[in-house]
């Protein structure tokens, strides 16, 4: 008989693999766009319905006063909200349980010629060494 533990655990990875699964099918915010995935259009539509129906995000993440600070976003998604970090002067790291997310948030960095670093990892495992981020972001 496996232990209580083990059972959780496996839990766990099996709920977070459905998620990862969801999230690769269907990016963050893909759904706000009927424009081609990927193209500059595509992203500026995806913006503007975010900050439309969730503007309260620009005050809360306060983007302008992320000038010089290393920048850890937690569900980087499509990269909007990074986008607005990097535009205000942040060194920005963006990570995402799916690599879909990954290579969307690097083609609106490069569409928009901003320079951030993005990789697929799980943020119950990071591996980053301590202090290596002025602010940690997860929206």
């Amino acid at each position: 008989m496996s232990r209580p533990t083990q059972k959780i655990i496996d839990v766990n990875a099996e709920l977070k693999e459905l998620v990862r699964e969801f999230w690769q099918a269907h990016p963050c915010g893909t759904k706000f766009s009927d424009a081609e995935m990927g193209t500059r259009e595509f992203f500026e539509r995806v913006e503007a319905h975010r900050y439309i129906k969730e503007w309260h995000i620009p005050d809360a993440a306060n983007f302008a006063a992320a000038e010089g600070l290393r920048v850890l976003e937690i569900g980087c998604g499509l990269g909007t909200d990074g986008v607005q970090f990097a535009r205000a002067g942040a060194n920005y790291t963006g990570i995402d349980l799916t690599d879909g997310a990954v290579n969307l948030g690097k083609k609106n960095f490069e569409l928009n010629r901003l320079r951030g670093e993005f990789c697929v990892a799980d943020a119950e495992n990071l591996d980053f060494p301590d202090e290596s981020f002025d602010l940690v972001y997860s929206h």
